[in-house]
């Protein structure tokens, strides 16, 4: 009745009467929406109209070229063709929708669907058996996913579709290019009917290609438009920053996952029009694929029903001393057995549909919002502090309800990776298991990093392999005695810093100016020090430090150094260490000593040093090659300098390991999270405008209660 009252109304203020039946709309002058009405009306026929416009072009142009064929004799030779020759061709089209079945299964797994495999190929046959032929892929094929899936939204939906279709352009000019390669290499004539097309195609291939390989694995954030582009997009009024954020790029396993089954398909499809060709017609499949190949893409690119005039012209002009009569009789039959057939059959699924299946219990790590325990809960309980590492945007915690596990993991471009041990754990053996099947589904490696004697030794048991990489140095608050012959060094460090008139002080609050100073201060020190390290070690952020313990080292009232410490109810762990250039010699140590003093007072049983690398001649002494090579590159960026400081307090050590299955899977790994803790992302750091307190709320400025650092007990000479 809505848009009956509407049309049946006349009169010559139509504008206003839509602005006043459309709900939730404010009237707006005509002469400001009618221009994007435009553009919307001009962009969505330009884009829906283009193919079938491009298909009627090409029709044309197919039909004056065959316009000396006679229709019938067409048709005879269409159907001489023989039921051998039907019933093979059936067999390639189904091995090729099979792959592309799998090829929907491997993207479901990619975006962590839970969509079992099999349903996944059902609804990846019917959709891209209906889209290839009705044309509009994106809106069919991600209509009829969203039909035979009730589980997933339509937006998921139209996301598969559309991620299906860029990867699978991507792995066809890869395949083509590698095509013309192979039979370059064995029958050089014959590209030489083809050489027009060999250097684009090799070009765009090779440059699809390695782009893929660099980018999984690097796994670019960001990626800057150049200047020209800029401009460009800026006089068709397309606002578009310079950085673009870029999605994660699959792993180098679903890259070859993906590139097989893109070849098994094409072959596939070509094999199915090979053995269709009447005799006089079959230029010999090396010929054929290559030529096949590039006229299927220019079908897709053109997005025309079918393929239909774009696919002909293209394969009767790189073919052209194969007779066109028994060439176009093969494409008519090959045209029914793989897509006519298909089409009817997907319409018939379509039909039918699938059950709804009732969510299982999911025994894999996500980040759902459906995990069991609320994340703060988790970080509070855990065993380790350094879970606090979730609230920046590296790491997460990820939950398997069904099974009572819970990691902080960080996905990398080819690992999965879980640091230290389970935060919910019911046994090492099943976390194992979740992690592996977890990994298993997002086609990564599985590893374990700076995790427990004890986790290690479940992973050993499991065939894995395992590797010491790092110590982790601890303290007991309640009986850490400075008088000690082993921290005789502190104690002079102590002793120096006493007589700078360097104040330090646990911070109850931080106001604007201190948070800038900090901000500045830490600025300075990424500057000098090669930047901050990322993946399990904590980088500056506002919002970040109002979940820690903060301490701070001043001098003439400026901010010289500050730490900030992890903390829950089992221990507090070291995370951010700033200094200045002037920081008088000493400071850092005093800070370490202060947060040992607060950590006693306040009943912490565990105050951590979080992890310093192994001695040289630990690393040295180990042979094997796999292992030593690791060892190196787990240290690469830490210095004995950092050793030194915290042996200092002469701590407890903890060994912490590393484990994945297998020597290879061990470099893939550490090479990845050495890329990670190296080339971290961006995080936001908004400009401090309100004072903060630890707990996160915003208040008025407040003191600092001062804590000055006493050093009569250290006059002692050690």
């Amino acid at each position: 009745m809505y848009f009956y009252r509407f049309f049946r109304s006349s009169g010559r203020n139509w504008w206003q009467r839509l602005q006043a039946f459309t709900p939730g709309t404010s009237a707006k002058p005509r002469s400001q929406t009618d221009p994007f009405l435009r553009r919307q009306v001009f962009r969505q026929i330009f884009k829906h109209g283009l193919p079938l416009v491009l298909a009627g072009v090409f029709l044309l142009i197919l039909i004056r070229q065959l316009d000396h064929l006679d229709p019938s004799a067409v048709l005879a030779l269409t159907r001489s063709v023989t039921l051998e020759q039907w019933l093979f061709a059936l067999i390639f089209t189904a091995i090729s929708f099979i792959a592309v079945g799998r090829y929907d299964a491997v993207v479901h797994s990619m975006l962590c669907t839970h969509v079992p495999a099999h349903r996944a190929s059902r609804a990846g046959i019917a959709a891209i058996a209906i889209s290839q032929t009705t044309g509009f892929g994106l809106i069919t094929g991600a209509l009829a996913r969203w039909r035979m899936l009730p589980e997933i939204s339509i937006w998921q939906a139209t996301r598969l579709t559309a991620i299906v279709a860029a990867t699978f352009l991507s792995g066809w000019a890869v395949c083509a290019a590698l095509s013309l390669i192979t039979v370059y290499a064995f029958f050089p004539d014959i590209i030489r009917n083809l050489s027009w097309m060999v250097g684009p195609v090799l070009f765009a291939g090779g440059l699809i290609g390695i782009g893929c390989l660099i980018a999984s694995v690097l796994q670019p954030q960001h990626i800057h438009l150049p200047s020209p582009v800029h401009s460009i997009l800026r006089v068709f009024k397309v606002n578009q920053d310079r950085l673009i954020a870029l999605p994660a790029f699959p792993p180098l396993t679903v890259l070859a996952k993906i590139l097989g089954l893109t070849l098994i398909d094409t072959v596939a499809a070509c094999a199915a029009l090979w053995v269709l060709l009447p005799a006089g017609a079959d230029p010999g499949f090396a010929l054929l694929l290559p030529a096949f190949l590039l006229a299927f893409g220019f079908g897709l690119i053109c997005g025309s029903p079918a393929g239909i005039g774009p696919f002909e012209v293209a394969l009767f002009a790189l073919l052209p001393f194969v007779a066109d009569a028994p060439l176009m009789a093969g494409i008519l039959a090959w045209r029914l057995v793989y897509y006519i057939v298909p089409a009817v059959l997907g319409i018939i699924a379509l039909a039918a549909g699938q059950r709804s299946i009732l969510p299982m219990q999911d025994t894999t790590l996500s980040t759902s919002p459906k995990q069991h325990i609320p994340q703060a809960t988790l970080i509070e309980n855990s065993v380790f502090s350094e879970a606090g590492l979730a609230n920046q945007n590296q790491l997460k915690i990820t939950c398997a309800p069904g099974a009572g596990v819970a990691f902080l993991t960080g996905e990398t471009g080819q690992t999965l990776t879980a640091l230290r041990t389970p935060l919910a754990l019911p046994s090492p053996d099943v976390a194992l298991q979740v992690l592996t099947r977890s990994a298993k589904v997002r086609k990564k490696i599985p590893c374990l990093y700076k995790t427990s004697a004890r986790m290690a030794g479940s992973a050993r048991k499991r065939g894995w392999k395992t590797i010491k990489i790092a110590e982790e140095a601890w303290l007991c608050p309640a009986t850490f005695d400075l008088d000690t012959p082993a921290r005789r060094g502190l104690r002079r460090k102590l002793r120096k810093v006493g007589k700078s008139r360097v104040e330090i002080s646990h911070a109850n609050a931080l106001s604007v100016r201190d948070l800038r100073e900090i901000e500045s201060l830490n600025t300075q020190w990424a500057t000098h020090h090669g930047g901050e390290r990322g993946f399990s070690m904590g980088r500056f952020c506002p919002n970040y430090l109002k979940n820690q313990q903060i301490f701070i080292a001043r001098q003439d009232d400026q901010i010289v150094g500050f730490t900030s410490f992890h903390s829950n109810r089992s221990e507090w762990a070291l995370d951010l260490m700033r200094h200045s250039s002037h920081c008088p010699d000493g400071a850092m140590h005093a800070l370490i000593h202060c947060a040992l003093i607060r950590a006693a007072r306040t009943g912490v049983p565990r105050l951590s040093l979080a992890a310093v690398p192994l001695r040289q001649t630990e690393i040295a002494g180990e042979t094997r090659y796999p292992a030593s090579l690791i060892r190196l590159l787990a240290s690469k960026r830490q210095g004995g300098g950092l050793r030194q400081f915290k042996m200092a307090f002469s701590p407890e050590k903890t060994p912490l390991y590393m484990a994945a299955p297998g020597w290879v899977s061990l470099l893939v790994s550490v090479f990845d999270i050495y890329l990670a803790i190296v080339w971290p992302p961006k995080i936001p750091t908004p400009k401090p405008e309100k004072d903060i307190l630890p707990d996160g709320q915003f208040t008025p400025q407040t003191p600092y209660a001062f804590v000055q650092l006493s050093a009569g007990k250290d006059e002692r000479a050690s």
